[in-house]
């Protein structure tokens, strides 16, 4: 990649898979290769609920149902602030 003043920043091509840093490419679930529902929220309301009526543990976990709202209310406060 060409920078101004004929610097160059060579990137490593990502590798397949986990790995450090730079050389880390995206590694998706699972469930990311289903399609997508008409409507959303059914299905993960539908999980939750199946989560809460068995015991078991949802798609999703706690942590990751966190960082969503997390990033929405971030996202909010940056629109709120004209960011």
């Amino acid at each position: 990649m060409g920078l101004e003043g004929g610097i160059v920043c060579k990137l490593p091509p990502p590798s397949p898979g986990p790995g450090p840093g730079a050389l880390a490419s995206p590694v998706f679930p699972d469930f990311f290769k289903d399609p997508l529902p008409e409507n959303f929220f059914v299905p993960l309301i539908e999980d939750l609920m199946r989560a809460f009526d068995t015991g078991e543990d949802s798609r999703c976990s706690r942590r990751d149902y966190r960082q969503v709202l997390e990033i929405a209310i971030a996202r909010k406060q940056s629109v709120a602030r004209n960011h």
